[in-house]
């Protein structure tokens, strides 16, 4: 953005309401992790890219996300450099998940994953964070996130297309 209208866009505070976590990963983040198997960005990471449906993109998601949040640290550090960016772009308030089926896979606790994130965040910026828990995972799970202090709440993830009657309760 050019001129007045790029440092008019640029002044205004923004918002970031619905941020998945591991879909933001930073590419200079997996980079810095295996320079020979992230030598360059799949054709998904470019701007203009689309998926046709949602088994493409959670199979990717899945590839780059599970060579890299293998611990609370990882996710801390990732969201830590997601936010700069953030703050770069004058957003004052960031509402992000986390997906419950990564921190199943890596035997992370979900809590110490969600109070990683809001510490990486920089002052000025409000960060919320939420479980995002899979439409096809038993619904019982929602009552125990009750008790972890740092999460502020829970999402649905994955396909749209599954049914949410289990939900309803």
């Amino acid at each position: 953005m050019n001129g007045e209208r790029g440092a008019f866009i640029q002044k205004l505070p923004k918002t970031e309401t619905h941020l998945h976590i591991e879909g933001a990963l930073p590419w200079e983040c997996l980079q810095a992790l295996d320079p020979q198997r992230f030598r360059s960005p799949a054709a998904s990471w470019d701007d203009t890219f689309r998926f046709d449906r949602f088994a493409q993109f959670e199979k990717t998601l899945i590839t780059y996300a599970t060579a890299w949040y293998t611990s609370v640290q990882r996710y801390h550090e990732a969201a830590k450099c997601v936010f700069a960016r953030h703050v770069q772009q004058n957003v004052k308030y960031v509402e992000t998940s986390f997906a419950s089926v990564m921190i199943d896979w890596m035997k992370l606790d979900g809590n110490e994953v969600a109070a990683a994130i809001k510490e990486a965040a920089p002052p000025g910026l409000v960060v919320r964070v939420f479980m995002g828990l899979q439409r096809n995972n038993d619904p019982i799970r929602a009552q125990e996130l009750l008790l972890w202090e740092a999460l502020d709440g829970i999402d649905l993830h994955g396909d749209e297309t599954l049914p949410l009657e289990d939900w309803s309760p």
